[in-house]
């Protein structure tokens, strides 16, 4: 039932696997696992719904297949003779990703439990 702890444990939890998942049918998978984190903790809805936004959004961006802005740009690069390599690629965005998700556990619990 702890707000601060839920949110925490929802982004550091969900980030990993929406890196690997496109965001979009990851969100849509996780909406009844959320209603039901916010039925049985008591968190309310809209902070738990704020947390798997910004968590499938920027963590989306951590891998070449984890969002479509991603599969778009790679693919464009490719098109034009820029080969960007999977190693390349995280190397540069996973630890960006890392960073965007403690400033976001950060902003929600100062915004939401705070």
């Amino acid at each position: 039932g702890e707000p601060g702890l839920g949110v925490t444990r929802m982004l550091w939890t969900f980030a990993p696997i929406s890196a690997f998942l496109d965001n979009v049918p990851f969100a849509a998978a996780i909406i009844p696992v959320i209603q039901s984190i916010s039925q049985t903790t008591g968190i309310p809805l809209t902070t738990l719904a704020w947390t798997l936004a910004i968590v499938s959004d920027v963590s989306g961006n951590a891998t070449p297949i984890g969002s479509s802005a991603s599969v778009v740009g790679v693919a464009i690069a490719r098109k034009r003779g820029i080969y960007i390599h999977w190693k390349e690629y995280c190397r540069a965005a996973f630890p960006a990703m890392l960073l965007c998700i403690a400033v976001a556990n950060v902003m929600l619990v100062v915004m939401y439990v705070l």
